[in-house]
């Protein structure tokens, strides 16, 4: 018998024009990947160069800001040294010119009191002189006073002793009258102005 014989749409024919069709895409393609594989790669080589000049850049930068800094670093140490060797100069300086300042002032204290105390003693013995003659002569005052009156009033009921008795009177109480009238009123002075020393030869103000 014979063998049937199969419909022409059941067997596959490969057509020529679309493998090379189909052949040439794939190859377009490929092409096309490599080329932007290419790109790819040299645009990400550009990144990397970029970057590395920037990165190097930095660098630098932060290399000479590290070098300013540590200057800064430096001379503030130094700073700080020179602060404290001149602060501790001024100190010991202002304690030298303190001292010798207290020591001008011991002098001029004790001078200024042993001048008082010399002008206070030579003040009150004047006035302790003046005082023994004040007061020794007030009782020969009174003495002579009432031996006065008693002589005026023995004139009248003595008469005759009056003559004798008043004379050496008189010339008693003239005495004595003159040497009051002598007398004059103490000084007082117990202000210290204007109060110096020597020093040196030359006269100092003790109160300045």
């Amino acid at each position: 018998p014979m063998a049937p014989v199969e419909d022409e749409s059941d067997v596959y024919v490969a057509h020529k024009d679309t493998i090379d069709s189909a052949a040439s895409a794939v190859q377009q393609l490929e092409e096309a990947k490599r080329r932007a594989e290419e790109k790819l790669a040299k645009a990400h080589s550009q990144l990397v160069d970029t970057m590395v000049e920037e990165l190097e850049s930095g660098v630098q930068q932060l290399e000479s800001a590290k070098s300013d800094v540590q200057g800064f670093a430096a001379r503030g140490k130094a700073g700080i040294a020179e602060i404290q060797e001149a602060q501790q100069a001024k100190v010991t300086l202002i304690k030298n010119h303190a001292a010798s300042l207290r020591a001008v002032l011991d002098r001029k204290e004790a001078a200024s009191i042993k001048a008082v105390n010399e002008m206070s003693q030579g003040r009150l013995s004047a006035l302790e002189h003046d005082m023994e003659t004040f007061t020794s002569t007030v009782p020969q005052l009174d003495s002579l006073i009432q031996q006065a009156r008693k002589c005026i009033n023995d004139s009248k009921r003595k008469p005759d002793q009056f003559v004798s008795t008043a004379q050496p009177l008189l010339t008693e109480m003239s005495s004595i009258s003159e040497r009051a009238g002598m007398l004059q009123e103490p000084v007082v002075e117990s202000g210290f102005e204007n109060l110096q020393y020597e020093e040196d030869g030359t006269m100092v103000d003790l109160l300045r």
